[in-house]
């Protein structure tokens, strides 16, 4: 449908009952000419970026032209054209007119400048990065408005479930006399709900929800269909596969967060996986309550500090029951074992006190609060037992059914875009992944410059942080401490006030007001940084990061958010992240570098961090 962008964007197939790009294996000299038409077609839309002002003149131009014409038929007509056309520049023009005067019959102001001319750049098919965060959320609203004027059902990808709730009331209070219809989806929502959901005109929704989603529809539509063995099964009676399909194939999707959602979420896979069992396993736990049950209290067990036990007449008459059986109850120390436990299974655990259903499901609260604990060989068993007593399917045995990386699902749209914040030069990598251009408008406000500092150990690096904190406070200067993990946060905290500082702890973003009133020196974890406002924020206002950050795009973003006149990050030489991503002869070198504060020089450390935090990316 989009002309341009489907020129850089081969392997088409858009026709059939699922529409989606198929990728193609490519040759070396057709990849590099790919790469090279989205380069160039990247410089060509940074040069037309500018002159937002004009833009924004010849769309109030063409909205004047349709005031008072009905708006049923010039979108009827609107329609016609882009599906006929594509995205050509007049039409696109005509389609933010519509979009404006919409807006403003329901008594909204019109978008900034800079807000057409991110939306045009989204509608020819590219990533956009605009500074101001009014005008990126203005762009993507005019931008995937205008490409449902199409027709194509269009989908909005967002970081999260609230966000997506969010941005779904954003639209719908924005579309005035469009007939469009705006829907959210709830990662709980059951197959009807989400098939009418997807059938809006614009679905808000997270990568994971739509990605997860697509792969249940390939799993059902594993082959391209026959559309005339489908049109047989109707008149016959029977729907065919396509019609217990979810979506409506990939039109077009909208990225709002894009340098986050396509980099930093890219290594995360998209897996569908099904509980399985073991032929034989589950009839062994059902012989074993069955024996459990007729063995008699008191005559055939007891209770051992509450733990049942059998007594030598409950081993005979188990003994005798399982002389038919065979194979594992021949093994005395095996069945009893089992019996035991199926015992406990029977009389101890109890559902709703012990445990719970959900779903189907039998779960089970963490030992002593620790989730991330292994269950050893008899509390599997214990559990296996439990879920055959409520009739549920063994669990931790999972087969995997379908498995996508996120770029490999984002990358089959027929049509993708989206905003960003900042790319913080990673344009090369989302031309790389999507085959998509990635541009930025000339208000993108410029990076803060970093100073990297590398020293031989964490002991001296913490001599230095305190003493920056110190120096912070005797000028009466902001130093914000940002921590990936609350737990490292917590030892900072307690590191800075055993040497005779005070910093506070900013947990929540809606503390920040109070904590920030006056100048301090604060910790805080990244995430807590993230929902921060900047105008909430004092000014001048210093950054520091001890320790290994995940990527640059962590540092530019943390320090836009901030505001920040100044950004130090530290490493030291003794940090498991560092050693794990540093070659022994880096560190080695690196070593015979330190000056006596145990720093070493700011070129190397600029270079060897540098390093270590791509080895770590």
């Amino acid at each position: 449908m989009n002309v341009r962008s489907a020129a850089l964007r081969p392997a088409v197939s858009g026709e059939g009952a699922y529409p989606e790009r198929v990728p193609a294996r490519q040759g070396l000299v057709d990849r590099a000419a790919e790469r090279l038409a989205v380069w160039m077609e990247g410089l060509r839309s940074a040069r037309r970026a500018g002159g937002g002002d004009a833009y924004r003149v010849e769309v109030a131009r063409v909205a004047e032209s349709l005031r008072g014409a009905p708006m049923a038929e010039t979108l009827a007509i609107l329609r016609y054209r882009l599906r006929r056309d594509g995205y050509t520049p007049t039409l696109i023009l005509d389609s933010l007119a519509h979009c404006s005067l919409a807006l403003e019959s329901g008594g909204l102001a019109w978008p900034a400048a800079d807000a057409y001319v991110a939306a045009r750049e989204q509608l020819c098919g590219r990533f956009v990065a605009v500074a101001d965060p009014q005008v990126r959320q203005a762009s993507l609203l005019l931008a995937a408005t205008s490409a449902a004027l199409a027709g194509d059902p269009v989908h909005l990808v967002v970081r999260d479930h609230g966000r997506a709730s969010e941005v779904g009331r954003q639209f719908l209070a924005c579309m005035g006399p469009l007939p469009l219809r705006v829907a959210t989806l709830a990662p709980e929502s059951d197959a009807q709900a989400r098939r009418l959901a997807y059938g809006a005109d614009i679905v808000c929704a997270t990568v994971q929800v739509l990605g997860l989603d697509y792969l249940r529809d390939r799993l059902q539509h594993r082959a391209r269909p026959d559309e005339l063995k489908g049109a047989a099964l109707r008149l016959a009676g029977d729907a065919p596969r396509t019609d217990r399909l979810l979506l409506r194939g990939l039109h077009q999707a909208f990225v709002e967060d894009a340098d986050l959602i396509l980099l930093d979420d890219a290594r995360l896979p998209l897996v569908i996986a099904v509980d399985t069992e073991v032929p034989g396993e589950r009839l062994l736990y059902e012989q074993a309550l069955e024996l459990a049950r007729a063995l008699l209290p008191g005559e055939h067990y007891g209770f051992v500090e509450g733990v049942p036990a059998l007594t030598d007449a409950g081993r005979e008459r188990l003994a005798r029951l399982v002389a038919p059986l065979g194979g594992l109850w021949s093994a005395k120390s095996r069945r009893e074992e089992l019996i035991v436990i199926a015992l406990r299974a029977l009389l101890e655990f109890q559902r709703d006190r012990d445990y719970r259903l959900i779903r189907g499901r039998v779960e089970f609260p963490p030992p002593g609060g620790q989730s991330g604990e292994e269950p050893s060989a008899g509390d599997r068993m214990l559990i296996r037992l439990v879920e055959v007593k409520e009739g549920c399917v063994l669990s931790g045995q999972r087969e995997i059914l379908g498995r996508l990386s996120i770029p490999g699902f984002l990358g089959r749209y027929l049509h993708i875009a989206g905003v960003a914040a900042d790319w913080g030069g990673t344009a090369s990598e989302v031309r790389k992944l999507y085959g998509v251009a990635a541009i930025r408008l000339p208000a993108v406000l410029p990076h803060v410059p970093m100073i990297p500092r590398l020293f031989v150990s964490a002991g001296a690096r913490q001599d230095v942080v305190a003493a920056r904190a110190a120096d912070a406070v005797a000028e009466e200067r902001t130093l914000l401490i940002v921590l990936r993990s609350p737990q490292d946060a917590e030892f900072w905290m307690q590191t800075l006030v055993d040497r005779g500082l005070a910093p506070a702890f900013i947990r929540a973003a809606a503390e920040i007001p109070q904590v920030l009133a006056s100048p301090r020196v604060a910790i805080a974890c990244a995430g807590t940084v993230v929902a921060m406002a900047g105008d909430c924020l004092p000014d001048p206002l210093d950054l520091l990061i001890p320790e290994l950050p995940e990527s640059r795009r962590y540092v530019d973003r943390l320090s836009r958010i901030c505001g920040a006149a100044r950004v130090e990050w530290l490493g030291a030489a003794d940090d498991e992240t560092f050693v794990s991503a540093v070659p022994a002869a880096v560190a080695a070198l690196a070593a015979s570098r330190w000056d006596p504060a145990g720093e070493a020089p700011r070129r190397f450390a600029a270079l060897v961090l540098g390093y270590a935090m791509r080895m770590q990316e």
